[in-house]
């Protein structure tokens, strides 16, 4: 320590020996602390290390087993607690169709919680798709579609309309009795739906309501007359019809030309 007045100590130089030892110093603690941040990373990244033992899947499931869905994300499980491969949650979601989200939430020290949620069924489409509530066309297996749903047959770009339409369609059906068990369209966008039990319908391209109105009108008398096999309502003002049995007896009324052959054109006026 220098007193007031006192001339201040002389400061020795650092020799090439001292300075080239703190240097080796320097460098030593910089690669001991690099080796051990690695060997930490790969301590914690190791699957052996934390290792993810309890799967256990939430959500309210109506067409994946649940047991069945814990199984598979074991046997895709890689990594441990802070190494889980998110991608692998995708191949499972690829793998079972009904999977709409699957999200990942893991508890210390080893549980993996998911919750799941499914697509909504609005209908089937084509021989092996299922057409979702969004509008998501998906295949699952075939053992899981359920049997209630309606039909949907058509090109892929006409699931819109097929949605839009269904609604529409069912509205007036249900007023004479009939609903839908499968509604198409063609690649000419033009409309048939067949009825569960009842008569096969061919609306055509156009005038879609025009034509459900006349059918709600006059399905009551035709129902009267005998069972209709198909309705063709393409017609600019009436309507033809083929029936499952000859029917004992067409009455002529006015307005309606009939005739007692197996199909029988009905001109409305």
């Amino acid at each position: 320590m220098n007193y007031p007045g006192e001339p201040l100590a002389e400061t020795r130089p650092m020799t090439p020996q001292t300075r080239w030892r703190r240097t080796l110093v320097g460098l030593l603690l910089i690669l001991g602390m690099g080796y051990g941040g690695w060997w930490l990373v790969q301590r914690v990244m190791d699957p052996e290390s934390f290792p993810l033992r309890r799967v256990r899947v939430e959500g309210e499931l109506q067409h994946l087993n649940r047991k069945a869905l814990e199984w598979a994300v074991t046997e895709h499980l890689h990594g441990g607690f802070f190494s889980f491969d998110v991608a692998s949650l995708r191949s499972i979601r690829d793998q079972l169709p009904w999977i709409k989200t699957i999200r990942a939430r893991k508890v210390w020290p080893d549980r993996l919680y998911l919750h799941v949620t499914e697509q909504q069924p609005f209908a089937r489409f084509g021989p092996e798709g299922v057409l979702s509530v969004e509008g998501l066309v998906f295949r699952p297996d075939l053992a899981s579609i359920p049997e209630d749903l309606p039909q949907f047959d058509g090109p892929d770009a006409t699931v819109a309309r097929l949605m839009a339409l269904y609604p529409q369609i069912t509205a007036e059906l249900v007023r004479i009795g009939l609903t839908i068990g499968r509604l198409e369209v063609n690649e000419r966008r033009a409309w048939a739906v067949a009825t569960r039990g009842g008569p096969y319908l061919l609306l055509g391209a156009e005038r879609l309501e025009e034509r459900l109105a006349r059918l709600v009108k006059f399905f009551p008398r035709l129902r009267e007359m005998g069972s209709p096999e198909q309705i063709d309502l393409r017609y600019a003002n009436g309507f033809s019809v083929r029936w499952r049995l000859e029917p004992a007896h067409i009455p002529q009324k006015p307005g309606v030309e009939g005739d007692k052959s197996h199909a029988t054109k009905r001109q409305v006026k």
